[in-house]
């Protein structure tokens, strides 16, 4: 078969492999974008936890082999992470933030990090105190399609009491 004039078996070469490429950049820029609303809808779920709200949201964010890592000794499996979520805490008004600092993805894999802070007042005296840190979670994008923690690791700067008002 002879080809036009203007197209030679190589140009066609270079217009599939430049396709090809641009087929990969385009799902690649999909995942980012689709790690990113996973990992809104997670603080989504973690802020609404902690300020009040249900704690199967947040405990469904996780696989079922996660590990947790806190300043106590590391959470393994979504059964612990759901019971250290459940565990009795004292009778605070709480507000939490959470923001997110960088993202990588490859494949079904991604990491993320960024920073949170939560500001209470104890119930009983009004006593303020506020508590920030960063955190690091890889996510894997599980067989339903799901993007969940595998790894969440949570740092905590020293907290700050500041005097009642």
């Amino acid at each position: 078969m002879r080809l036009p004039g203007f197209l030679s078996v190589a140009s066609i070469c270079a217009l599939l492999a430049g396709a090809c490429q641009m087929s990969a950049s385009s799902q690649r820029a999909a995942d980012s974008v689709a790690v990113h609303a996973a990992i809104e809808d997670i603080i989504a779920k973690s802020v609404a936890m902690d300020n009040g709200g249900p704690v199967e949201p947040s405990v469904a964010t996780y696989t079922e082999d996660a590990v947790r890592y806190t300043s106590a000794p590391p959470l393994h499996g979504r059964s612990a992470i759901r019971a250290s979520m459940t565990a009795p805490s004292p009778a605070v008004e709480m507000e939490s933030h959470e923001a997110i600092e960088s993202l990588r993805v490859s494949g079904d894999l991604a990491v993320a990090s960024g920073t949170w802070a939560v500001k209470g007042r104890l119930k009983v005296d009004s006593t303020l105190a506020s508590v920030q840190g960063h955190w690091l979670i890889a996510l894997r994008r599980e067989p339903d399609g799901v993007w969940r923690m595998s790894h969440d690791m949570v740092t905590e700067e020293p907290a700050t009491n500041p005097a009642p008002r």
